[in-house]
């Protein structure tokens, strides 16, 4: 949609371009017109560059761990309040196939009735998710997801992933994300086989889905290379709260150097002729564990 726009803008804007003589506001057309176009330019140029790294990391993985590509949906429940809320997880991997490495994939669906869908959430849904036999063969150094600041990208999920060996066991080395409005991914991919079966299931009985283990039935049964686990209970006491961590949405990748201390780049044009995104000069933040009395606004 974006390229479509581009190139409308492009035109106008040569057509105006090659007029010798303009009205007042076709000056003023022509001068937003060369706004829109330098930053859908940027836009697009980050977008590619996001997904050549994704595409890179996914050819570097060896076959002792793991890329996560992670996002939240939600389901409302026919004929009640309720709604299922689903931490999407595929997980990327390696496997040795007549001596050759071979891609797979392994789709997880972390759900509760917890329609908050906040950080807490995304912790216990991590703390459980990490507990697979699958991710002590193929632990995950990278994650992937789309940009949303209330679950993703706020100081409060950056502190839990920069303390991930406190926290899981073992180090996440960064975490990336795609461009607004590009982050279409294999999760959006994969809930519409999540939610296909509950649909399947209310349309035939005319009723409603009030259990989560019979979801966890319904998709592990119409879907292959998939694992359904349950959270029964979120735990929200201040333990993530955290200093304020400054333009935290501002940024397009992470990389964790240590417990709470998080090198921050964003995708400018001097960050895109680098090689590698996490070369170069980044802001290196540190996140303190606060006082539940010294909470303050994010900023």
């Amino acid at each position: 949609m974006l390229g479509f726009l581009y190139i409308k803008n492009k035109n106008k804007f040569n057509n105006l371009n090659s007029r010798e003589e303009l009205n007042e506001t076709e000056i003023i057309e022509k001068k937003n017109l060369k706004k829109k176009i330098k930053n859908s330019e940027f836009h697009l140029m980050a977008n590619s560059h996001q997904r050549k790294e994704f595409s890179k990391m996914r050819e570097e993985l060896d076959e002792n761990s793991s890329l996560l590509v992670i996002d939240f949906t939600r389901w409302e429940v026919w004929g009640d309040k309720k709604a299922i809320v689903d931490l999407v997880a595929c997980a990327y991997h390696k496997v040795i196939e007549n001596d050759k490495k071979v891609e797979k994939i392994q789709y997880f669906d972390v759900i509760s009735f917890d329609s908050k869908n906040d950080s807490y959430l995304l912790f216990e849904s991590l703390k459980l998710l990490f507990k697979e036999e699958f991710f002590i063969k193929y632990p995950v150094y990278y994650l992937w997801s789309d940009g949303a600041a209330k679950h993703f990208k706020n100081r409060k999920s950056q502190f839990i992933i920069s303390n991930s060996k406190e926290f899981f066991g073992y180090n996440i080395i960064g975490w990336d994300f795609y461009i607004s409005n590009h982050a279409h991914n294999i999760c959006d991919s994969h809930a519409k086989n999540f939610k296909q079966p509950l649909k399947n299931y209310m349309d035939k009985n005319q009723n409603r889905i009030d259990s989560l283990k019979l979801v966890k039935e319904l998709v592990e049964k119409n879907n292959s290379n998939t694992k359904v686990l349950i959270i029964k209970d979120v735990r929200r006491d201040p333990f993530l709260e955290v200093t304020t961590f400054k333009k935290v949405r501002c940024f397009h990748s992470f990389r964790y150097l240590g417990k709470g201390i998080i090198k921050t780049m964003i995708l400018t044009n001097k960050f895109y002729s680098l090689t590698k995104i996490n070369e170069g000069d980044g802001l290196i933040q540190k996140l303190e564990q606060k006082n539940c009395n010294e909470i303050e606004e994010e900023e």
